[in-house]
């Protein structure tokens, strides 16, 4: 029997992991965990990507706006450029100690729709298969 020990890399953001070193550092430039992250769709799409703080202040404007009105993320969306990565990445790293207490909001996000909806938008195209 032979038995090989192997490094594992973990991403310290998410639970990704990986066996290549080089993976995991370029994972963890863009990770959504990661509030100094580079986004690869914003760099796809030409667009200038905003800080953190900036998608943080819009995603509490959401947040408090939806007690009332059901917002659906629009400050969130437009200060990021409709960018689905920006806007799940501030999501995940959001502080929710600065919200009221007692409140119980979590927005509802899909990726999938939000990812459709970026690229119906025309900002970039996505790849022929």
């Amino acid at each position: 029997m032979l038995t090989k020990k192997v490094n594992r890399y973990f991403c310290e953001f998410c639970r990704k992991q990986g066996g290549h070193a080089g993976h995991m550092r370029k994972h963890e430039m863009s990770c959504t965990g990661n509030r100094d992250r580079t986004c690869k769709l914003c760099l796809l799409a030409l667009l200038e990507q905003k800080s953190m703080t900036e998608l943080h202040e819009a995603l509490k404007k959401d947040i408090l706006a939806a007690i009332d009105f059901q917002s659906e993320l629009l400050f969130v969306r437009s200060a990021s450029g409709g960018c689905p990565a920006c806007i799940l990445a501030a999501i995940r790293t959001f502080d929710w100690s600065e919200m009221p207490e007692g409140l119980m909001y979590y927005p509802e996000f899909c990726w999938q729709y939000e990812n459709k909806k970026f690229f119906e938008s025309g900002k970039i195209r996505p790849r022929d298969e």
